[in-house]
C-alpha cells in the first residue's frame, strides 16, 4: 500500500515540477530552495508563537544554518545541471527504499502534531507544517529535472511585444525589428 502512495506522490510531484518548469523556465531546484526557505521561516514563526522561546530560538538558529547550507548546495547542483554537466550525481531519494524512512518520519511528525495541536496558530501547527513541507521537499528532490528550455511565459511575453510593436508602428512603415546583440 505504501508503495502505491509513494508512486502516486512521486508522479504528482514530477508532473508539478515539469509543468512549473514549462511555464516559468525555473527548474525543480528553485522549488526545492523555496521549500527549504519556508521551512526556515516556520522555524522562526515557532519562536514567536511557541511556548518555550529559548529552546525554539536555538532550533531556529540551527535550522537557519542548515537551510543556508542546503540552499547553497542546491545552487551548485542547479548550476551544474544548467551547464549540462554529466558529473551531476543522481538524487539519493530516487530509490523508493531510501525515501521510505524520511517520508514515514515526516508523516508521523505531521499527523502527531496535527492531532495534538490546539486550534489556531501555535507551536504544534508550525511543527506539523514543517513535517508537510519536508514531505514535499523529499518528493520534489526525487523528481528528474527537464532540460532547460524557453518558458511559456517568456514566449507569451515575446509574442506580446511583437504584437504591440506591430500595433504601434506608424502607418505605411515596417515594424521595428530587434537587432541581435553580439558578445
Amino acid at each position: 500500500m505504501l508503495s502505491y502512495i509513494d508512486t502516486f506522490l512521486l508522479n504528482k510531484a514530477q508532473k508539478f515540477t515539469d509543468r512549473f518548469q514549462w511555464l516559468t523556465g525555473l527548474t525543480k531546484f528553485w522549488v526545492q530552495k523555496w521549500l527549504i526557505i519556508f521551512e526556515m521561516i516556520l522555524s522562526w514563526l515557532l519562536v514567536v508563537v511557541g511556548g518555550e522561546p529559548v529552546a525554539y530560538f536555538v532550533v531556529a538558529l540551527y535550522m537557519t544554518f542548515v537551510s543556508t547550507l542546503v540552499v547553497f548546495q542546491l545552487e551548485k547542483r542547479e548550476e551544474q545541471f544548467l551547464k549540462g554537466s554529466s558529473a551531476l550525481e543522481p538524487e539519493k531519494l530516487l530509490d523508493p527504499e531510501k525515501r521510505k524512512g524520511p517520508v514515514l518520519i515526516n508523516m508521523s511528525i505531521f499527523f502527531i502534531f496535527l492531532v495534538l495541536g490546539s486550534e489556531g496558530l501555535d507551536g504544534s501547527f508550525c511543527i506539523s507544517a514543517q513535517g508537510a513541507i519536508m514531505i514535499l521537499y523529499i518528493y520534489v528532490a526525487a523528481c528528474i529535472p527537464r532540460p532547460p528550455d524557453k518558458s511559456k511565459m517568456r514566449q507569451w511575453y515575446e509574442r506580446a511585444l511583437w504584437w504591440l510593436n506591430d500595433a504601434l508602428k506608424p502607418a505605411g512603415e515596417s515594424a521595428l525589428v530587434p537587432v541581435p546583440v553580439r558578445n
